[in-house]
């Protein structure tokens, strides 16, 4: 049996969703369409549902804000219906600190959901190339047409599971960014130290994983925090979001020249207005978890 790989390429043709790959498999993931007789569910209006083997796929809206969820309450992705680039969601700002530690070129994101991340740094790196993967096809509409992830050359989506596009796939990238879940949690199949190793191996020189851990289980946090700091030889800075769910681990391919905690400062002091991280608190938090890898000067 073949792993499958399917390019959602070719956005500007009449039917952006319709491709094959190289075993002649094709797809249709036609037009996603917002529902006009919206039900009710986790207390906000239902906008689109879809089911298949692997659970339900499920886009709710409350006021100004459109959410993915999987059959759960636990939002997957948000965007603001106002402000469709800003990021909603904690940890998706907390991971996108990366962009003052790496000026983005070539970006990988592993776990598509609504596409917040390759959106935003697309709208603010526009030269940037970056390619995303995304083990259920059908998420892949949904982006587009729901949460507005750019028809752009720059950004291609791969039909695929993580594993198989790291194993097939002989690019590199200056930046990875990791945010694989499904309905019960992170995604078993990017578990294990050899999917760890893979990842460092599609890096560059100099290059980063940007790795967001869910806190739940314990046991599984501690095992993948673990593999992750030994498989970069304690070349790592982390940062929690607000509220602990989320831990964000920056594994460096190489070793970490320390950092100028004032000239970051600068960096995002004058980002910050159009970024709308709330990068300066995040840096202050993130330099005093990881103050061995900054110096002042």
């Amino acid at each position: 049996m073949h792993d499958v790989i399917v390019s959602i390429a070719n956005l500007h043709s009449k039917n952006p969703f319709s491709t094959s790959n190289q075993l002649g498999i094709s797809i249709n993931l036609g037009k996603v369409r917002r529902s006009k007789n919206l039900k009710r569910k986790y207390g906000k209006k239902l906008a689109y549902e879809y089911r298949d083997e692997a659970g339900s796929i499920e886009v709710l809206e409350d006021r100004n804000q459109r959410s993915l969820h999987f059959g759960g309450k636990e939002q997957q992705s948000a965007m603001n219906l106002r402000d469709p680039q800003a990021l909603v969601l904690s940890y998706t700002r907390v991971m996108m600190m990366a962009l003052f530690l790496r000026t983005p070129q070539k970006v990988l994101m592993l776990g598509l959901g609504g596409g917040s991340i390759p959106k935003f740094i697309h709208h603010h790196h526009p030269q940037c190339m970056i390619d995303v993967v995304e083990n259920r096809e059908p998420i892949v509409p949904i982006a587009y047409d729901l949460f507005l992830l750019p028809r752009s050359p720059k950004i291609e989506v791969f039909v695929a599971d993580a594993k198989d596009y790291l194993k097939h796939r002989k690019q590199q990238y200056d930046l990875i960014f990791v945010d694989l879940f499904d309905r019960d949690g992170f995604a078993a199949s990017a578990t294990g130290y050899p999917f760890i190793h893979t990842c460092r191996q599609h890096l560059q020189a100099g290059g980063m994983l940007v790795f967001n851990l869910w806190s739940h289980p314990e046991e599984l946090y501690q095992k993948m925090r673990s593999l992750i700091f030994r498989s970069f030889n304690n070349q790592v800075l982390e940062l929690p979001t607000a509220t602990g769910a989320n831990q964000i681990l920056f594994a460096h391919q190489s070793p970490i020249e320390s950092y100028c905690i004032s000239s970051l400062s600068r960096r995002v002091k004058q980002q910050e207005g159009q970024l709308k991280l709330g990068a300066p608190q995040l840096l202050n938090e993130l330099y005093q978890q990881n103050k061995h890898f900054f110096t002042h000067h």
